[in-house]
Parts: structure tokens; C-alpha cells; sequence
């Protein structure tokens, strides 16, 4: 293929940079490059429990240097250095190192090409790193009693500090002051990361158990076969199956979802209620398609889980159903309709919960078993599940327990059960997530009709909202220009998956630690760069901003044309107006009261006043003139801004949160 042979060349010269800059002792390895870079890609050997062992490896000339890319990124990332590396240490195990030091006890990462499956997956680390725990036990000791220690010593001195203290602030109240509010909030959010932190770490230690001998769980290494919780990355494959009940003629993407929740035309069940305002009500059904692309104005937008030891020993209560999860009897909120619906993409696990009782619902077979039969066992994912695996460790045993902290400690149990399943609850590897990549890239080319037509596969790819940078989704896959993945986050899991729309090629990167941070980016951009796929585009800061005008309270009266309804192209609701009717006179000095508005996406029984909003912190937000903002729900705001074309323009928010008072 003359394509791919390009791309090859093109990755030889890209990584051979790094291998010379990084790996000299490689760059003159004759053979490394005595390998043809038409050789085999990997040797794949299945073992007799029909899992994939690819522990013998040998790679092309682009994919190994292009692994050393990958490597020498881990390594960056981690600030190890060659003289770091330990004597007679492996090269796999100089980089487990340089991730266990940053808190990530795995790292699994997957590339294929052209939609061809796989081409190199390499693995790191351990799947439990428990020899951690009695260290830090014993150092975390001792920094208490050296802490208390501290403490005593300089309590002796602390008078004329405390005066001292106090005569400043007897000077004045700072008053005179305003404390610039962005700061205060960034202090604030600091305070509670920090906090957050402090109550994780205490209690993944406290809870930390030396064995957890019931999970079969044991500190071994990796493989590309060891499975990671996919976390969020559950949800596009949950849409490919929505997708195939489609093609079966048991769904339509554009229904209302009464008619699969209550069948038998009954009043007994589970139905999606609205938790807007008494005055406003929906104006169109919920459908998949909406659920889907996170655009149904349902709330919830994650799950915790449950602590698989906390379930088996009793002391913590599991939701028996997707019922129980969806009616909030869990440590989730009950879903329901919260923001204006069809208006803008808003994350919500809880509506893709909904998907999953749908499921169950058409079909009558548990969650699981709907995934086992139309995406596991047709795309021949050997190593994913969707099982709650409560009683019976995921994939034979053969997972990677989630890690909290910096000291990558093992959550206690193991890790967390989603009975949401279908919002993060699947079991799986980069390889098998790559698969479904090339399931969706030969889908959208129409060469696997048998398992997904063209035109519903191309129907996925389709954002929902034209012109939404913020949150680009299609039928569950977030899309970019180029791209189309997902990212995943459980406690203890962190994932990225992405292929590129062009040629199927795709990288998967998965990882067990707990905090968002560069690594999967950097590890993304190191195979990137090496086979020249093209990178996401950095916008500017200032893209899309118009020149304002000034203009007063009494201009937002009117009736005005709704700027981001390009967005609502493909589920229009009728009218896309937004009536301020009221008297000019009427208005007082804070704009409230007087201002009557009604919105589009909602029937109204009569127009609500809108309330012109405060800061944060409740205090009165200062008048700018270039922009007025007003409250219209707990939920719901508009936006008044004028264009240098001298133009109003009006926007409809679904996150005024950051405009108001906290409620």
C-alpha cells in the first residue's frame, strides 16, 4: 500500500531523531534496524483460556522506533534521565519506574494503522503495586509525629507573632479593598483540590489492605492483554450497540423513549421527568439521539462507583438496578431533565444511563449480555467485559487494580463497581478498543455492512450541534475535525482513545492512576509525531471574539433571534426567539423583575421574569456595559452582547452557574 509504505517512511525519519538524540546505544543496534519494515508487526500468541498473550514482540522498523518514542516521552514526563537507570535494569522496567514515580503503577498503550488491528501494543508496570503500602504507612508516621513535634516547638514562640497579627489587622478591615474575584474563586478551588486530595490519600491508606488475597489480585506485571477499566470510554461502545439495535429495526434514534420504557402503554415504570422550573416544560420528546450526544438537558454527570471491598463486607450499599441508579436510590442524584434541552452539548453519565435501561428494556436480557452479543463477541473483543465482576475478578484475574495518591496506593478491594455500565462500567485493553476502531473505520467505508451499515456508522460521526467547539459529539463519539474518541476517568483509571477518521489508524492509551495531568498527551503526541497523523490544532485565546459595543438595560427589550441556534439544525425546535416583553419603563436600576422572557426548547404556561445576575458570592455584580447577562432558571441564563456590526446579540446558556449565586 503505497499510503502506508509513505507513512512508514515518514516515521523512520521522524523517529529516528529520537532514537539518535535519546537511545544512541539503539541508533547503532544493526539488529534493530536489520528488520525489514515490511516484517511482521507483532506476533500474537492466544493462550488456552482464548485471551491475548502478546508477550513475543517484534515490530517493525517505524513501530519500534516509534515505541522508543513513546518511551522516551514517559521519560520527559517523569524527569528520568539515562544515568537514572539502574545497573542491569531492562528498558520496561526503567520505565515502570519513571511512571510509578509520578503515581502511575500501568500504562498499557495500543497504535494500529489503516484500521488494521493490531499493529504494536506495549505495556508498564504492575498490576498492584501493594509492596507501596507499609512504606508509606511507616513514612507518613513519622511525618505526623515530626509534624506534631514542629507544631509543640513553635507554639512557644507564637505570642508576638499572634500580636503582631492582630495590631495589622486592627488597622483596618479591608473594606477599602476589593479582593479581585477570579482569585478568590481560583483560591477557593484550590483549597478544596487540596483538600480533596488530603481526604484521598488518608483513606486509600487507612482502608489499604496488604493482600486483598479474595480479588486474586496479585503484584505482577503487565501485559497488553491485562485489562484497565475503560471508565467513559463505555459510552461510544454503548452507542455502537444502540447502532446495531438500529440496523435490527428494535430502535429508532428519534423516538421518544416513553415508547421503549412503557411498552404495554401502562403507567407502571421508570420515566424521565422534568426537574425544571413548575412554568416550563419540554417542548419536544427525549430521544436516544439526544441522550446520546449528551444534549437532553439530563443532570448527573458522573459516577463514583462502589468500593468492591466496602459491597462484599456489607458496610456500603450497591444500587440493585439501573432503576435504583436512574431513581437516584444510590450515591448519585436521581436523573432528570435540569438544563434546557436541545440547546447545547452537556456531559451527562445520567443520561446515558437512561440508554442502558432502554436497552434492557427492548431486549428483557441484563446489560452485559446485550454487550457480550452485539459488540463483544462479534468484533472478537477476547479481553472486554461489561460484568460487574462483584464475586469473580475481571478477565481471569488478569486486570490492573486502580491506584490513588502520588504514591500510587492500591484502592483498597481492588477497585470500584458501575452498576451504570454503560456510562463506565466496561473491562478492557487498548487493543480491543482499537478493534472497534477499525470495526467503525471499515463501517463508515462501507466494508462491514454485517456488522454496522455505512450510512448508520457515517450517522454516528455527525455532531449534533453544527458549530460547537466547546463539546463536539455525534452519536456518542466526541469528534474533532479529524478525529473521533473518547477519554475515560474512574477512580484509580485514566484513558484516551482516539482514531483518525481518514485511515483508520488509532492510539489507545490506558493507565492506573488518579489525577488529570500531561502524560496520556504526551505519550499521544509522541505517536503522532512519529507517523505524522495530524495533531488536534491549538486555537488562539482570542478566536471567535467580536468587538463589543456599549449599550444600556432598556436595549435587551425586544424580540430577538437566539445566535446559537445554528446549533439546534438538527433537532430544530420552533421558535428560536427570545421575547423581552415589557415596558422600558418598567425596569429599575437592577434590571429584575421587569424583564418577562420566553425561550426556546420549553413550553411555558406564562413567561418568567428574568433577574439580572450577582456574582458567586452573592454580592452585586458590577455593571459592564459591553455585556448583560440574566437569570432566567437556576439553570438557564441569557446573554446580551453587541457586535461591532452594531448588532445585538443573544445567546441562551445552559451554565449560568458561573454568572450566579449559588443556590
Amino acid at each position: 500500500m503505497p499510503g502506508h509504505a509513505r507513512r512508514i517512511e515518514h516515521a523512520c525519519k521522524i523517529a529516528s531523531m529520537w532514537v539518535c538524540r535519546h537511545w544512541p546505544c539503539l541508533a547503532r543496534c544493526p539488529s534493530l534496524h536489520a528488520q525489514s519494515a515490511t516484517s511482521a508487526t507483532s506476533s500474537v500468541a492466544v493462550s488456552s483460556q482464548g485471551k491475548t498473550d502478546m508477550t513475543v514482540e517484534t515490530f517493525t522498523e517505524a513501530d519500534a522506533l516509534a515505541i522508543r518514542a513513546v518511551e522516551q516521552a514517559i521519560l520527559d514526563y517523569a524527569g528520568f534521565k539515562d544515568a537514572d537507570r539502574l545497573a542491569a535494569e531492562s528498558n520496561d522496567a526503567f520505565v515502570a519506574r519513571a511512571l510509578l514515580s509520578k503515581g502511575c503503577a500501568a500504562l498499557t498503550v495500543a497504535v494500529s494503522l489503516d484500521g488494521a488491528v493490531p499493529a504494536w501494543a506495549k505495556a508498564y508496570g504492575t498490576r498492584r503495586n501493594g509492596a507501596a503500602i507499609e512504606p508509606v504507612k511507616a513514612r507518613d508516621e513519622v511525618a505526623a509525629a515530626s509534624k506534631t513535634d514542629d507544631a509543640s516547638a513553635k507554639t512557644v514562640d507564637a505570642a508576638p507573632t499572634v500580636q503582631a497579627t492582630e495590631c495589622v489587622q486592627a488597622d483596618g478591615d479591608g473594606d477599602d479593598i476589593e479582593p479581585d474575584e477570579k482569585q478568590d474563586n481560583d483560591d477557593e478551588d484550590e483549597a478544596g483540590w487540596e483538600e480533596w486530595h488530603r481526604s484521598t490519600r488518608k483513606k486509600a491508606i487507612d482502608d489499604a489492605d496488604a493482600s486483598d488475597a479474595d480479588i486474586g489480585l496479585i503484584d505482577a506485571p503487565v501485559s497488553p492483554a491485562t485489562v484497565f477499566q475503560a471508565a467513559s470510554i463505555s459510552k461510544p461502545l454503548t452507542a455502537v450497540v444502540v447502532m446495531r439495535l438500529v440496523q435490527q429495526g428494535l430502535l429508532d434514534l428519534d423516538a421518544d423513549i416513553d415508547s421503549y420504557l412503557c411498552k404495554d402503554g401502562s403507567a407502571d415504570g421508570w420515566r424521565l421527568q422534568s426537574g425544571l422550573p413548575e412554568s416550563m416544560a419540554p417542548a419536544t420528546p427525549t430521544t436516544l439521539r439526544q441522550l446520546l450526544a449528551h444534549a437532553a438537558g439530563t443532570n448527573v454527570h458522573g459516577f463514583g462507583g462502589y468500593n468492591r471491598k466496602a459491597v462484599r463486607n456489607g458496610t456500603l450499599a450497591m444500587p440493585a438496578s439501573t432503576v435504583d441508579v436512574l431513581n437516584g436510590t444510590g450515591n448519585s442524584d436521581r436523573v432528570e431533565i435540569k438544563l434546557l434541552p436541545g440547546l447545547a452539548s452537556r456531559y451527562s453519565g445520567g443520561g446515558t444511563t437512561i440508554v442502558q435501561h432502554v436497552l434492557e428494556q427492548v431486549t428483557g436480557k441484563p446489560f452485559a449480555h446485550i454487550m457480550d452479543e452485539h459488540l463483544i463477541q462479534p468484533l472478537g473483543l477476547l479481553n472486554t467485559s461489561f460484568h460487574l465482576a462483584m464475586d469473580t475478578a475481571p478477565n481471569n484475574g488478569d486486570f490492573v487494580a486502580g491506584h490513588l495518591t502520588n504514591d500510587a496506593i492500591p484502592v483498597p478491594g481492588g477497585y470500584h463497581l458501575y452498576p451504570e455500565a454503560a456510562a463506565a462500567g466496561c473491562w478492557t485493553t487498548p487493543t480491543d478498543l482499537n478493534k472497534v476502531h477499525a470495526a467503525m473505520y471499515a463501517s463508515v467505508r462501507g466494508d462491514n455492512d454485517g456488522f454496522l451499515r455505512k450510512d448508520l456508522a457515517q450517522e454516528m460521526l455527525k455532531p449534533h450541534f453544527v458549530g460547537d467547539s466547546r463539546f463536539n459529539v455525534g452519536v456518542g463519539w466526541v469528534l474533532d475535525k479529524d478525529t473521533l474518541g473518547h477519554d475515560g476517568g474512574n477512580d484509580g483509571y485514566l484513558c484516551h482513545s482516539v482514531s483518525i477518521k481518514g485511515t483508520g489508524a488509532a492510539f489507545t492509551c490506558m493507565t492506573s492512576r488518579y489525577v488529570f495531568d500531561s502524560l496520556s498527551r504526551q505519550v499521544k503526541n509522541a505517536v503522532f509525531n512519529a507517523y505524522g497523523w495530524p495533531l488536534p490544532a491549538a486555537g488562539s485565546a482570542d478566536e471567535g471574539k467580536a468587538a463589543l459595543e456599549p449599550f444600556s438595560i432598556t436595549d435587551c427589550v425586544g424580540t430577538f433571534v437566539v445566535s446559537n441556534a445554528e446549533r439546534m439544525a438538527s433537532n430544530p425546535v420552533q421558535p428560536i426567539v427570545v421575547a423581552m416583553g415589557t415596558d422600558k419603563a418598567t425596569l429599575n436600576a437592577n434590571g429584575d423583575a421587569g424583564l418577562l422572557v420566553t425561550l426556546p426548547g420549553v413550553t411555558m404556561s406564562a413567561p418568567v421574569a428574568a433577574i439580572r445576575t450577582a456574582r458567586k458570592d452573592g454580592k452585586a455584580r458590577k455593571s459592564k456595559a459591553h455585556s448583560m447577562v440574566f437569570d432566567v432558571s437556576p439553570r438557564i441564563a441569557l446573554v446580551f452582547k453587541r457586535g461591532a456590526d452594531g448588532l445585538m446579540n443573544v445567546s441562551v446558556s445552559d451554565t449560568p452557574l458561573q454568572f450566579v449565586a449559588k443556590q
